[in-house]
């Protein structure tokens, strides 16, 4: 089962380390998000690169990819991606370790 956390703050270098390594997902929360939303776009990207049907090089950037329903990447990351500011985030825990990386939930 899918764990996904809602945090506000400045991404951390773990976040950074984590997504390399696909064990979790991150995405900037842009207006009223809900919990289906992001489950249904992380097994679509997960569906894709088993098909071998890729529009991103990533898990993370297909997840974004189907998260915001656009296919142009540049817009996709300005949109959702992390930046380094502080913002709302939805986090999504592929192995179901959970952190807190430092920031407020």
């Amino acid at each position: 089962m899918l764990k996904i956390k809602y945090f506000y703050g400045i991404p951390t270098q773990d976040i950074f380390d984590d997504i390399k390594e696909n064990r979790i997902l991150i995405a900037k929360d842009n207006g009223i998000m809900f919990k289906e939303e992001l489950i249904s776009a992380y097994l679509k990207a997960k569906r894709s690169i088993e098909r071998n049907r890729m529009r991103g090089k990533t898990l993370e950037s297909e997840f974004l990819i189907y998260l915001s329903g656009d296919t142009q990447i540049d817009r996709v990351l300005k949109e959702y991606g992390i930046s380094n500011e502080k913002s709302n985030y939805f986090i999504i825990y592929l192995n179901g370790n959970e952190k807190d990386y430092g920031m407020f939930q």
